[in-house]
């Protein structure tokens, strides 16, 4: 069972002397003072207890420290997780969680489309604290997944010996079984629709996914917010769906100059709305909210108010 493995691997610290001693591995560079390396830091430490493929070293390397062997391999920017694999290099692009980190290895290290069982797959995912991922009922592999390929380290993917094709998504709890044509753009959509949470954190990378529609940003300060984002949470399902938007939370600590891009603010306005327009992103919509706000009523009220051209975007340059 997946849920009795657990290999206490250690996070090696690599210097220039020893780098090349450890021929398979996926190392993680950072930065003592930067902020997004201290958050993946537990991150990248779960993954080295729990991930068993490959049989890789888990390592680090100190930029400030190694300065020298961060340049000889190209790093700019922390933190930043490449895999060395059998004298290859794959630098890993997606969001800085456990779930899509698991997902891009698998691509790598193993073959994605191999029989499992239903009950293989959930606990897989459940194992690796992977919510959103999808399963593929076929009766045959070599000739259903060929338009699946490209989902490859981009999503969990499990595929289940069945009668009939089927596509299914799991997504925060809920079962979604696609009823589209077996095209590879439809199927494409689908998969985007439901590869993230009903409500994650926005960062560059989920950004990027959700601009294809308006981004309904909840701003919040996370010391004092967080009761927000869940009163949005336990409700989003239930809420109106409009065509045009996408929602997600914001750590407007993290992100607050790239809030103020869009509307001149204290970190005192904070829970406020900010929808980023998706034909023009120098285009916005937003609302400030009062403590008392029910947040899903007032981003209905918003997204209303857009629809029917009752609010305006306004361009950021008038600010």
């Amino acid at each position: 069972m997946i849920s009795a493995i657990l290999i206490l691997n250690e996070v090696h610290s690599l210097t220039m002397a020893d780098f090349n001693s450890h021929p398979n591995k996926i190392v993680k560079f950072f930065a003592p003072w930067c902020g997004h390396c201290r958050a993946l830091a537990p991150v990248f430490h779960e993954i080295s207890e729990q991930y068993t493929e490959g049989n890789l070293t888990f390592a680090e390397v100190d930029c400030v420290a190694e300065g020298r062997l961060c340049h000889r391999n190209n790093i700019s920017g922390y933190p930043v997780v490449k895999l060395f694999l059998n004298g290859k290099i794959e630098e890993y692009q997606g969001a800085r969680t456990k779930g899509p980190i698991i997902t891009w290895l698998d691509s790598i290290l193993k073959d994605q489309f191999e029989w499992k069982t239903m009950d293989e797959c959930h606990e897989k995912n459940k194992f690796f604290g992977i919510e959103q991922y999808f399963v593929l009922e076929t009766p045959d592999i070599d000739e259903s997944v060929k338009e699946f390929v490209q989902f490859k380290g981009k999503t969990s993917i499990c595929t289940v010996k069945a009668e009939e094709r089927k596509f299914i998504a799991f997504r925060d709890g809920d079962k979604i079984v696609y009823d589209g044509n077996w095209t590879e753009p439809s199927l494409d959509q689908f998969a985007f629709e439901n590869r993230h949470s009903f409500l994650p954190e926005l960062t560059q990378e989920v950004y990027v996914d959700l601009a294809k529609k308006n981004v309904t940003c909840l701003v919040v300060d996370p010391k004092r917010h967080m009761d927000k984002v869940q009163q949005l949470r336990d409700n989003i399902k239930a809420m109106k769906k409009y065509e045009h938007f996408n929602i997600a939370w914001m750590n407007g600590t993290q992100w607050d100059k790239f809030v103020e891009t869009f509307k001149p603010h204290t970190k005192e306005d904070y829970p406020m709305l900010l929808v980023i327009n998706s034909k023009d992103d120098k285009q916005f919509w937003s609302r400030l909210l009062e403590d008392d706000d029910n947040i899903p009523e007032a981003i209905e009220r918003l997204h209303n108010e857009i629809e029917t051209q009752i609010e305006m975007p306004k361009p950021k340059d008038e600010l």
